[in-house]
């Protein structure tokens, strides 16, 4: 009895493993699409990020050295075919920007600077008037209390908090920004801190659904 269950167990394994080697030579295919560039830009983008209707946040270059963040809008969710909009850029001379990373509400942070000035970087927030929206607005998430640098934000979760690094002359610190409520425009800044014994600080580049 033990060995018929011996082989039984073997040949299960055996019929198991034949499955997988069948499934890994049935390899997926994928379409490769061109996004385009930003209307009035230079012929450069850049693609940073993806949620889940297939909306792409990145950034078009223009041909005076300005970047603004694009938002890549699918004509349904996830399809290959759709349309890039130039979002535009903050007041106050911010004119350099990235769309870096972009939730499932359709929000989209990254970093700016004053490009004219080589002026100190700056995290922003893009926010859709309406979820998956293609007209929305920006705010500046400002910096850590004491950093002189400013902040660089690098992503966004699906609660609308944003994480990224904050800068001072010697050290850069982790940064945690939250809304006030889900997705929202008002919020408040932490340092995160850093490890014990780091010399160059932290930064924080990826956040999950639970913060």
């Amino acid at each position: 009895m033990k060995t018929c269950l011996h082989h039984a167990t073997r040949l299960l394994a055996f019929f198991f493993c034949a499955l997988l080697t069948q499934s890994s030579l049935a390899l997926p295919t994928y379409t490769l699409s061109d996004l385009g560039d930003v209307p009035g830009g230079a012929p450069d983008s850049i693609g940073w990020s993806v949620n889940g209707s297939g909306q792409v946040a990145g950034a078009g270059f223009y041909t005076d050295a300005k970047n603004h963040p694009f938002l890549w809008q699918p004509n349904t969710p996830n399809s290959n075919l759709g349309s890039q909009i130039d979002l535009g850029t903050l007041p106050d001379s911010f004119n350099d920007m990235w769309g870096y990373s972009i939730n499932d509400f359709g929000q989209i942070s990254g970093p700016a600077r004053a490009y004219d000035t080589n002026g100190a970087f700056t995290s922003f927030l893009w926010t859709p008037n309406t979820a998956h929206g293609t007209s929305g607005h920006f705010i500046n998430l400002g910096d850590l209390p004491g950093r002189t640098n400013g902040s660089f934000a690098f992503a966004i979760n699906s609660h609308g908090q944003v994480v990224g690094r904050s800068l001072d002359n010697t050290q850069q610190r982790a940064f945690l920004w939250t809304p006030d409520a889900q997705n929202g425009e008002t919020g408040s800044m932490v340092d995160l801190g850093r490890l014990p014994g780091a010399t160059h600080g932290a930064s924080g580049h990826a956040i999950n659904a639970r913060g």
